[in-house]
């Protein structure tokens, strides 16, 4: 048995030498040459591979130097389901391979001896004391990079080539919980037999078609679809809470677009930007979820409550979050106008709420002053209470944080097909919409309801959920 797996291994592209640890790191690793081109230490570190395709390749990976292995495993699994929820749909093929083979393959795998894993690697290329080969990931090509003075080259990896490290990643930490240890010859071995039968292209492939851009900090956003179509936007003079802001006029979206379901979380705008400046990210603000991790842009670490809305961001800060998304993603993502805002938030309803006229059921689908504790909490597809959403499947379009609008503050708008108010007014008021964690008034929470943020500052209670248009 021992013989036809190295067999096949060999067969589908992995030498023995790369089996017995030569070129292969022995499992993760750095080593250093001294200037007699003699091994002088080697680095050992559980998951170092994965640390260093997050530090030097700005994957947007978690930094777990404050867990313990389960810890990482855990961890690595939520990353692993929230990149994508078809995601394991594509990959149960692969699983189901794997577990057809297992009886076979685990059968060989004990009779591998696993000092094979711990021979020292050779020296490697040493001259002046640098260290001119490593590998980032050690069970297939993608991790194979040249590097100079210990820096890697970020133009020797592609993009699909980033986004196909990080899904090597996932999966090998998803069959190292449930094959074996850190150390496990098993769990290595069903990785590479996995992955040595995949050609580059395939695995390119999958990973654009399920996740799309996943490198260098462009997060996993749900969208649905709002089909175009009028409504009575603003609210009727005997609306109780109605301001004077808020006259009634029929309005024509004309094109489909698409909004997010969520507002934009922490981590995704820290994936983005490196950076997380919203004031509610401590400990203490998301006990069950806080996390630190290291940013990509500054090498900083940063506090992060992940799942929560960013806030504390000002509109010119919201845009260059955009700007950043589009250059990354290739898309066209944006602010929504008002009208595409009161139109989505709505749903099809043209009572006060999205769910009709009586306050006392808004507790059930937002966060306030009544149920916030002076806080913002996780967005409402993630949370398990007052999370219900819209007829549209959208969250938090009440309460939580407010959200910026595209349009400047008209007090008297009169456009009725597409509108958006765009006075090219210096300093002029943004209109931000759904009301906020702080508002004690469930009337502040009217699909109607408008407010407006001078856009050059940002508050702990704005934050913005963004569209992308179909055309």
């Amino acid at each position: 048995m021992k013989r036809l797996l190295l067999s096949s291994m060999m067969a589908a592209g992995m030498t023995l030498s790369a089996i017995a640890g030569e070129g292969a790191g022995n499992g993760g690793g750095a080593w250093v040459c001294q200037n007699d081109d003699q091994l002088k230490t080697i680095r050992w570190a559980k998951l170092v591979d994965l640390y260093e395709a997050e530090k030097e390749f700005q994957l947007p990976l978690k930094s777990f130097g404050n867990h313990n292995f389960h810890e990482i495993i855990d961890i690595q699994k939520v990353r692993l389901f929230s990149l994508n929820k078809n995601l394991y749909e594509v990959l149960t093929s692969y699983f189901e391979d794997v577990e057809s083979n297992l009886r076979e393959i685990d059968a060989d795998l004990e009779l591998i001896d696993d000092s094979l894993y711990r021979v020292r690697p050779p020296v490697r290329d040493c001259l002046d004391g640098e260290v001119k080969y490593i590998q980032v990931a050690n069970y297939t090509h993608y991790g194979s990079v040249l590097i100079n003075k210990y820096q890697f080259n970020n133009e020797k990896f592609s993009e699909i080539d980033k986004a196909a490290l990080m899904f090597h990643e996932a999966i090998y930490a998803y069959l190292r919980d449930r094959y074996g240890d850190s150390d496990s010859v098993r769990a290595r071995e069903i990785v590479g037999y996995l992955f040595s039968n995949l050609k580059d292209v395939e695995i390119s492939e999958k990973i654009e078609e399920v996740i799309g851009y996943v490198a260098g900090g462009a997060p996993s956003m749900e969208f649905v679809k709002i089909p175009a179509g009028s409504f009575t936007m603003g609210s009727p003079s005997d609306e109780k809470g109605r301001d004077n802001d808020e006259q009634q006029r029929y309005v024509t979206i004309t094109r489909d677009f698409e909004m997010m379901t969520t507002e934009v979380t922490q981590s995704m705008y820290f994936e983005v930007t490196g950076k997380n400046p919203s004031y509610f990210k401590k400990q203490e603000h998301c006990p069950d979820s806080f996390e630190t991790r290291v940013s990509h842009i500054t090498g900083d670490t940063e506090p992060l409550c992940p799942n929560n809305p960013v806030e504390y961001v000002s509109y010119y800060d919201v845009q260059s979050f955009i700007s950043s998304l589009n250059a990354k993603t290739g898309m066209s993502y944006r602010l929504p106008t008002e009208a595409e805002w009161e139109y989505a938030a709505r749903a099809g309803s043209g009572a006060a709420y999205s769910f009709g006229d009586l306050a006392e059921y808004l507790s059930e689908h937002a966060i306030y002053e009544k149920n916030s504790e002076g806080r913002t909490h996780e967005v409402g597809s993630i949370r398990t209470y007052s999370n219900l959403p819209n007829a549209f499947g959208l969250y938090d379009t009440h309460g939580n944080v407010w959200e910026y609008t595209l349009d400047l503050y008209v007090e008297k708008p009169k456009d009725v097909v597409d509108p958006l108010s765009q006075r090219s007014v210096f300093g002029s008021p943004r209109v931000i919409r759904g009301g906020g964690w702080g508002n004690n008034s469930a009337n502040d929470l009217r699909s109607a309801n408008r407010s407006l943020n001078w856009g050059g500052f940002g508050t702990r209670d704005i934050g913005f959920r963004l569209v992308r248009s179909l055309e």
